[in-house]
């Protein structure tokens, strides 16, 4: 065989083995971009839902719970002395109604606490109204069913069928108010059944929480997809 033979044959395998590596290395590179964008992808979709629930607590759940929490706070301070039975709406509808066979009367600080926790629940209706679409709870946005405790709690006054607890809410506001300045009187049995849902409190509350382990969920799957991600970059360097 002659040297141009040989020398023809090697170049041709050289070449052949280049091809080879180059298609090897091409392969190689598209898995890694693969491998890389998938994981991107994870990583976008996670913040995405990242987003949506940090809006959701930052928007609604915390301030809602901030203004309950005053509210509650207030309210505390005015059901102090009250009749055992005493509810505010209920009294304003039928301020001549009586308790333990005794009417009573509001004092000057009642009608001062009162308006303190009218202005709150304006406060609640208004971000129910600009941020209420951030919400998809069903315990929040469907018909509202007490737990055990609180059908306990207001069997006397039985929330109204159909109607879901944000609602129930602003509309005992709206009340509320509507009845301590005399626009609205009598008829308990129909309006009784919007005495404040005490729950809400509570449901807010467990929201949060539930919010928070969510957020931090998704944080940690975030974290090792970064670690993922890094060590991709480390191993290309």
């Amino acid at each position: 065989m002659s040297d141009e033979i040989i020398v023809s044959i090697i170049s041709s395998i050289v070449v052949l083995i280049g091809l080879y590596w180059n298609d090897k290395r091409s392969t190689e590179k598209s898995d890694e971009l693969l491998v890389n964008s998938a994981l991107q992808n994870q990583y976008n979709r996670l913040n995405e839902s990242l987003v949506t629930l940090e809006t959701k607590l930052n928007d609604f759940y915390y301030p809602i719970r901030n203004y309950l929490e005053k509210s509650r706070s207030i309210y505390e301070v005015f059901k102090k002395g009250k009749p055992e039975n005493f509810r505010t709406l209920t009294y304003l509808l039928d301020k001549k109604q009586l308790y333990d066979d005794s009417p009573y009367q509001l004092s000057i600080n009642d009608r001062a606490f009162l308006k303190q926790i009218f202005q709150v629940g304006i406060e609640i209706e208004r971000v129910i109204a600009e941020k209420g679409y951030l919400i998809d709870d069903p315990e929040l946005i469907e018909p509202y069913l007490p737990s055990g405790e609180f059908i306990g709690d207001d069997a006397e006054f039985p929330y109204p069928e159909n109607k879901s607890l944000l609602s129930i809410a602003q509309i005992h506001l709206s009340f509320i108010r509507l009845a301590f300045d005399g626009e609205i009187e009598g008829n308990i049995e129909d309006l009784s059944p919007y005495v404040f849902p005490r729950e809400l409190n509570i449901i807010i509350e467990n929201k949060i929480i539930d919010l928070k382990s969510k957020i931090k969920n998704i944080k940690n799957q975030q974290g090792v997809l970064i670690v993922k991600m890094k060590m991709k970059i480390d191993d290309k360097g």
